[in-house]
């Protein structure tokens, strides 16, 4: 009699159970409703959607488990546990997605930098000029101060575009001063240029560039009494003033290597560098007489300047990407 009555009350339990339609609603961890969260009982292919106002009904089947699943893609899935002795009406609260991206586990990899680079450079170079076949018509003093080996400093701006380099420079020498007993004697050498160039190498320390390119050089040559006050008669007479200008332009072949100073802890959001190297090519002109000029006048001659078919020279660089996001963290 006494299992009879045990078998009684547990089928009364489970017909009970069997029989039970769990009302409730979903809301966030604010008390909103939240409207389209799929509901299902675990190990069930049956789905419910809680409704705009967030609330849902689901019959529970006995043949599978008592717990209730509920997912948004908005917010983290919950496992709600069911008992005989609960309500059945349901709250269930959902808090919100912390990782947005949750279909990837993977860590963000970092983008490479941008192709596009700013590049602003400073260099000494060195180029000589021959002078001697205009020694009688401008003197020896003149011819010497023009033949001087001067270091030329120059500075250049320069972008490079998907390994495409394209620069223009421009540069100046000391001024050369001779001083006699009586005339002062000044040469200023100066050029201006541009070049194209392809980065054959661009690793993380090294690069090197063939480039090609065209210079202007111009000399400028003056001379004038060393005294600062003299007599009409002796200006007119002696004629010492002179201002009279060479150009020459020049082609160029050559290379450029570089080494890369980056700090190996630098911040990946700072996307500048320094660099130095050398460089160094052929030179050959373009047109065989140098183009003379006064003050207010083309000067013609036949006479050949030569030059040293080569070119070397020292730079020291800064470079920095176009984009400040070249290490924004991206999704895959």
């Amino acid at each position: 009699m006494k299992k009879l009555l045990l078998l009684f009350f547990i089928l009364s339990v489970y017909h009970s159970f069997a029989q039970q339609t769990i009302l409730g609603v979903v809301v966030n961890e604010f008390g909103q409703p939240i409207p389209f969260v799929s509901i299902s009982q675990v190990g069930s292919k049956t789905y419910h959607t809680s409704s705009s106002d967030g609330s849902f009904h689901i019959t529970i089947q006995p043949q599978y488990s008592n717990k209730i699943n509920f997912n948004h893609h908005k917010h983290q899935p919950k496992v709600v546990n069911l008992t005989t002795s609960m309500d059945s009406t349901l709250q269930v609260v959902l808090n919100k997605q912390i990782n947005q991206n949750r279909f990837n586990s993977r860590p963000p990899r970092k983008r490479k930098a941008g192709s596009k680079q700013w590049h602003l450079g400073f260099s000494i170079d060195w180029m000589s000029t021959d002078f001697n076949v205009f020694q009688n018509l401008l003197v020896e003093e003149n011819i010497d101060r023009l033949n001087k080996h001067d270091l030329t400093f120059g500075v250049e701006l320069g972008f490079t575009n998907k390994r495409f380099y394209h620069g223009y420079n421009l540069g100046f020498s000391a001024i050369t001063n001779n001083q006699n007993d009586t005339i002062v004697r000044v040469v200023n050498k100066s050029f201006v240029g541009a070049q194209i160039g392809y980065k054959l190498l661009d690793s993380k320390r090294w690069s090197f560039m063939p480039t090609i390119g065209i210079k202007k050089y111009k000399y400028r040559l003056t001379n004038h009494d060393k005294e600062a006050k003299i007599s009409l008669n002796q200006f007119l007479t002696q004629r010492r003033d002179l201002d009279i200008r060479f150009n020459q332009f020049v082609g160029y072949l050559g290379g450029n290597l570089s080494f890369k100073l980056k700090p190996k802890n630098r911040d990946p959001n700072n996307t500048g560098f320094w660099s130095f190297g050398i460089y160094g090519g052929y030179l050959f002109k373009i047109h065989p007489r140098p183009l003379v000029y006064a003050k207010s006048n083309r000067l013609t001659t036949d006479q050949k300047t030569s030059i040293d078919n080569f070119n070397i020279g020292i730079h020291f660089t800064g470079n920095i990407h176009s984009t400040s996001q070249a290490y924004k963290p991206q999704y895959q």
